[in-house]
């Protein structure tokens, strides 16, 4: 799912960079498209893991973490608009593409022809060893060990 949000990311970028008005709405949909579902795990995930305790300073921290992360790209990628804007787009679609090369080198197998079994995580290329995810959050694991 991750990666199939960072594809259709990379795809409106492209769509973005092509211009025209009738593109440009496509790029806006697709990039809704991709983002929304993203975001929603991103929670999900946030939540689940965090102790309940922590849980609003987790959140903040991932919000903080995530505008210092846009502004950082904004600021690399200003220059780069000034010059060419279809470049900037295209140099962001670039970013969305590695992500998912980034995701396929260290995803969850699902055992259906992805080298791993289901439920394991594989750290290398395809064909790497893999191993099986904790499971539960950490502060669960801690409060069954004690």
């Amino acid at each position: 799912m991750v990666w199939c949000g960072a594809l259709a990311l990379a795809l409106a970028l492209t769509l973005a960079a092509a211009g025209g008005p009738v593109l440009l709405t496509a790029a806006v949909v697709v990039a809704g498209i991709g983002e929304g579902p993203q975001l929603t795990a991103v929670f999900a995930v946030r939540h689940r893991e965090a102790p309940e305790r922590l849980r609003g300073r987790v959140f903040v921290t991932g919000a903080s973490l995530k505008i210092t992360g846009f502004a950082l790209g904004a600021a690399l990628a200003g220059p780069l608009a000034v010059r060419s804007l279809p470049g900037a787009l295209l140099a962001g679609a670039a970013v969305e593409a590695l992500a998912v090369v980034a995701f396929a080198s260290v995803r969850v197998g699902t055992g259906r022809g992805t080298g791993s079994a289901p439920g394991f995580i594989r750290t290398g290329p395809v064909g790497s060893e893999c191993r099986r995810p904790e499971t539960g959050t950490r502060h669960e694991r801690a409060e069954e060990e004690s």
